[in-house]
């Protein structure tokens, strides 16, 4: 090693043990990581790549797993032999865990009865940020409607379409960021099923603003609350 930056210390390590010989680079890298970086950087060398990028985990001083991306450019003598690479080593551990948790919401969210919508306004005109695969359970085409060939509001219920249009516009004039509304959404499948629309408006600038949406159904509750309705009356 022929340089090494102070800001290894944040692995526990100092510069001077790599120097001295005490520490070798190869150290540092989980075991069950290293064969598989010594083969992406002889692969990269062997094909005479200017640059390459990886990622992988290292072991810190006091034994804690980090993940790390890596950038590394390769120097080459005049009869292309690999005479040298210098490394960027940055810590991603936060950003993968944030990952991790991020996919397992996502898992969670499409094996559950509720839908995630995420929206973004410019003025009148909006554009899909995303919809949750399991948007299929109300016999919405997802594919559809993120390539914007259907519109979210197509499968709204004809009599209740104006009445979300205005609970929409009215958040987005008004203070309260969060609504929640009842209404009839129609499938592909011709169903109709009854919803609950949890709305957030997160504002971001001037007419820029994201709404997201949580949608939930609630047609058995329906069902069960209409039949406990007819029982009543019957009763009386």
């Amino acid at each position: 090693i022929d340089y090494m930056s102070r800001g290894i210390h944040q692995f526990g390590y100092t510069p001077m043990e790599f120097y001295q010989g005490k520490l070798k680079f190869r150290d540092m890298i989980h075991p069950d990581d290293l064969q598989g970086v010594l083969d992406a950087w002889a692969d990269a060398s062997e094909k005479k790549k200017e640059t390459d990028s990886m990622e992988y985990r290292i072991v810190t001083e006091s034994r804690k797993v980090c993940t790390v991306s890596n950038y590394v450019r390769f120097t080459y003598d005049d009869y292309g032999t690999t005479v040298g690479m210098d490394l960027v080593m940055s810590e991603v551990t936060s950003e993968k865990e944030e990952q991790k948790e991020i996919r397992y919401l996502r898992d969670a969210l499409e094996q559950s009865h509720s839908v995630a919508i995420d929206l973004r306004f410019a003025g009148e005109t909006f554009e899909m940020q995303y919809i949750s695969d399991n948007a299929v359970q109300f016999g919405i085409d997802v594919e559809d409607v993120r390539i914007s060939r259907k519109r979210l509001e197509d499968y709204i219920y004809s009599e209740d379409r104006q009445r979300m249009k205005e609970v929409i516009q009215k958040i987005r004039e008004g203070d309260d960021a969060d609504v929640n509304q009842q209404c009839r959404v129609l499938g592909e499948d011709g169903i109709i099923r009854w919803v609950i629309f949890y709305l957030h408006v997160k504002h971001i600038e001037t007419d820029l603003y994201d709404l997201e949406l949580l949608i939930h159904d609630v047609s058995q509750e329906k069902q069960r609350v209409e039949r406990l309705l007819r029982n009543q009356k019957e009763l009386e």
